[in-house]
């Protein structure tokens, strides 16, 4: 079995084809939630990308820690199959029965989808906050947990109606 060193992060190195981290920039934003029992789809971030990517995980704490939104992603399969995860999802939610985002293939033509947290009155990031993309290569191990970094574009995402 061939051994491979650490990076001084602790994470291992992928090994083949490395690609461009590229990093989104969520704007941050203030949107009174609907009063409704469940949560509800409030904008969505279209993420541009024309290739297979993956989402770095895990996401900053400034998104884990929030607990007046939730975050999705949406993409349709190359067969047509729309498939959605969610990214963020706190614990007093009601809504959002999306599988757990853990590396799976992110789709082109993607969008990041915010949802409300029916629990809280306004959905509220204080400040801007980076998602870093990865791509996707088969290499048995999904960038979204290994991977050295390679600085790629850095886009502001603009937020459209659902």
């Amino acid at each position: 079995m061939q051994h491979h060193p650490r990076a001084a992060d602790g994470l291992l190195p992928i090994i083949g084809n490395l690609g461009q981290n590229n990093r989104l920039v969520i704007p941050a934003f203030s949107i009174d939630n609907p009063e409704d029992e469940f949560s509800t789809l409030l904008k969505n971030y279209s993420i541009g990308n024309t290739a297979n990517t993956t989402i770095q995980l895990p996401l900053p704490t400034e998104i884990t820690d929030n607990l007046t939104f939730g975050l999705a992603i949406r993409s349709a399969a190359p067969n047509g199959i729309v498939t959605r995860y969610a990214l963020h999802k706190p614990h007093n939610l009601v809504g959002m029965l999306f599988p757990v985002y853990s590396g799976q293939t992110v789709y082109p033509s993607a969008v990041i989808e915010l949802w409300s947290n029916q629990a809280e009155a306004t959905a509220e990031l204080e400040a801007n906050v980076t998602i870093i993309l990865g791509d996707f290569t088969d290499r048995g191990l999904s960038i979204a947990y290994f991977g050295v970094a390679i600085a790629g574009t850095t886009t502001t995402l603009s937020p459209t109606d659902p």
